[in-house]
């Protein structure tokens, strides 16, 4: 009897992307690089044929198990989202294992043979207490290269350690795609990262809308934004003259080009209200610029859709009626599912470490020494925190003496004394009763922390990737939390805030700017009524899914604003203004009558 195979095997190879740099020599195409991991461009091949192109990140030949342990994290986070239908994430197309592997200067990848004796492949080695992997020999007595020590890896470029000759100026050249055995991940290749598609599409809209007769930028002049000054409110003759006038053709293309840009906002609130959702539970903690990818499925640029000769009217409609962009969130390698770990406080010098605009006050500290000596209590596992009122329930209380973190304690929860007196942190682990402790506190990043993150690149997006505006509503969101004690976030509060006309106003496009202002400071300011997180350590999806219909909302109301643009919208916005006006005079008439 004939056993049904269980499997069907594939013909799938990959074949990286080479191009040759200024001195001449090949290396890989790199997408992107990041701390630990590098993303190469590729050629996925069937039956000995390029089917399409795809990214595969590769762990950098620097990179520690500490490292790895993230990646492989990363990986089973990806399989398990793309295997239940993710949402705005990133897909993984395949997980491959790679040997040791070496780009010669000439173009050819080749797993290197010893540079000592020349003999076989070599094997990796991981040596007691270090964290690095290395390379050895198993046929001579070659120390084993270690990827710290640049001059050893060199020989791996060696000709003695190619198994194939050559000669001239590349036979000692070449450059790492692998050190040593490892997974590789093959991902879906994108269009581009979020700051080039920013700078990219307005360039690209100001000459393809020039052409068809419309002037960009905005409505507004430069000096409104430079200066910080907020224009007067139109008078009420002036406002029903608006809503019944023909919107202009700038006018339009730069609510669509607004609209274009919320739709990538909704994206990627959909994105971070999946992953928190209690089905998965997953915090992905890097949350930037640089791990949103862009892929532009329509517009302008779609000359098959045949939009060229469109009237501007049914131009603006299909823009409007029918998504543009694909935005997906990327790198999952400091997530957390569940349980919340340290993984971004593992390394000396942190994976965000230049995405500070994009980080949360809690991130930003990272472990931050103790002034104060922490009095434990005899009788129970507890300790005060009168004199540490930042530490919170899920917080870790590291005794920097101990790397193995054998001493470290984890706060299970804070509770005042019988007498409400003074507040005390439970806690479980055990800490060292002697020598001299150095306790650092390292506040845990979970749903709070990517909802901030979310409200700066919200920011980033709106000024077409102005980092510099992004760090200043940053610290003006933290003074107004140091002062809003139990205020309530409104518009009108905000617009009395030193610097808010200036934020406001960097805003490109001059629409529902303040109502975007006040979604994004929802999610930036903990505490204050109106605000979408009470706490840092606020848990569950209810704040993301408050981001989502937020942002939705005014999605959907700048849709309907660019839509009632025709005659018949037109007429439908005067008789709606004439009610609102109508309503609110009899409201002032019962006031003053009162």
């Amino acid at each position: 009897m004939t056993q049904t195979p269980s499997a069907i095997r594939s013909q799938v190879k990959y074949e990286f992307i080479v191009q040759a740099g200024d001195d001449g020599l090949s290396r890989p195409c790199e997408i992107g690089t990041g701390a630990f991991a590098r993303v190469l461009k590729a050629w996925q091949r069937t039956d000995d044929n390029r089917v399409r192109q795809v990214a595969i990140k590769i762990l950098r030949d620097d990179a520690t198990l500490s490292h790895e342990r993230l990646f492989d994290q990363e990986i089973r986070l990806v399989k398990e989202l793309n295997a239940t239908g993710s949402v705005n994430v990133v897909t993984a197309l395949d997980i491959i294992e790679l040997p040791p592997l070496v780009m010669c200067g000439s173009g050819a990848l080749y797993s290197p043979h010893c540079p000592q004796c020349g003999e076989g492949p070599l094997r990796r080695l991981d040596p007691e207490g270090e964290e690095h992997p290395c390379l050895a020999c198993d046929e001579c007595t070659m120390p084993p290269i270690s990827p710290k020590h640049r001059d050893e890896v060199r020989k791996l470029f060696l000709a003695q350690a190619k198994p194939f000759d050559i000669e001239g100026v590349f036979a000692d050249q070449g450059t790492v795609v692998n050190f040593v055995h490892r997974k590789a991940l093959v991902m879906e290749l994108l269009e581009s990262k979020l700051p080039d598609y920013l700078v990219n599409r307005r360039r690209f809209q100001v000459e393809a809308w020039r052409r068809r007769g419309v002037a960009l930028p905005p409505i507004e002049d430069d000096i409104t934004r430079v200066t910080g000054q907020t224009p007067p409110r139109p008078r009420v003759g002036e406002r029903l003259g608006r809503w019944w006038q023909p919107d202009t053709p700038t006018t339009l293309v730069t609510q669509a080009l607004l609209l274009e840009k919320l739709l990538m906002m909704v994206q990627l609130a959909e994105a971070v209200a999946w992953l928190h959702h209690d089905e998965r539970q997953i915090v992905h903690k890097d949350l930037a610029p640089d791990n949103v990818m862009v892929h532009s499925v329509g517009g302008l640029s779609a000359a098959w859709r045949g939009g060229g000769d469109l009237p501007l009217q049914a131009l603006l409609d299909e823009m409007v009626t029918y998504p543009t962009v694909a935005t997906r969130v990327i790198d999952f390698g400091l997530a957390d599912q569940g349980k919340l770990t340290r993984s971004w406080y593992e390394e000396e010098t942190p994976a965000g470490q230049n995405k500070s605009p994009y980080m949360s006050p809690e991130a930003i500290k990272r472990p931050s020494k103790l002034n104060h000596m922490l009095h434990f209590d005899r009788t129970e596992p507890r300790f005060s925190v009168l004199a540490h009122k930042d530490i919170r329930e899920g917080d870790i209380i590291a005794d920097a003496r101990y790397p193995d973190h054998r001493h470290d304690i984890t706060v299970l929860r804070i509770e005042m004394d019988s007498d409400q007196q003074e507040a005390y942190a439970y806690y479980e682990g055990t800490p060292d009763p002697t020598g001299e402790p150095r306790y650092a506190h390292i506040p845990m990043l979970g749903e709070a922390h990517d909802v901030f993150s979310l409200g700066t690149l919200f920011y980033f997006v709106l000024t077409d990737g102005d980092e510099d505006e992004v760090r200043a509503l940053r610290q003006m969101a933290g003074t107004i939390e140091g002062e809003v004690a139990d205020r309530a976030l409104t518009i009108e509060y905000l617009a009395a805030q030193t610097g808010y006309a200036r934020r406001r106003n960097a805003i490109r496009e001059p629409y529902y700017r303040d109502e975007l202002m006040l979604l994004i400071l929802r999610m930036m300011i903990r505490g204050a009524r109106n605000s979408f997180l009470a706490t840092r350590t606020q848990r569950g999806p209810e704040a993301s899914q408050a981001v989502l219909h937020g942002i939705k909302g005014i999605h959907h109301q700048l849709m309907q604003d660019i839509l009632s643009s025709s005659p018949l919208g037109r007429t439908r916005r005067a008789a709606t203004a004439l009610v609102g006006l109508t309503g609110a005079a009899a409201t002032a008439v019962a006031l003053l009558t009162g």
